[in-house]
């Protein structure tokens, strides 16, 4: 994997860890990456 992803996913998962709201955070990052799929779908896109 690149570094810039790694540090990417690490920083995701420290905020996790620290905000005050960790379910909203997954929720958030879950409907995020759910539209961006469908999104990808629909326009023909490779991902």
């Amino acid at each position: 994997m690149n570094l810039w992803w790694i540090a990417g996913l690490a920083a995701y998962v420290l905020a996790e860890k620290l905000v005050p709201w960790p379910r909203l955070l997954a929720h958030g990052t879950g409907a995020a990456l759910i539209a961006f799929g469908l999104w990808c779908l629909a326009t023909g896109l490779p991902g």
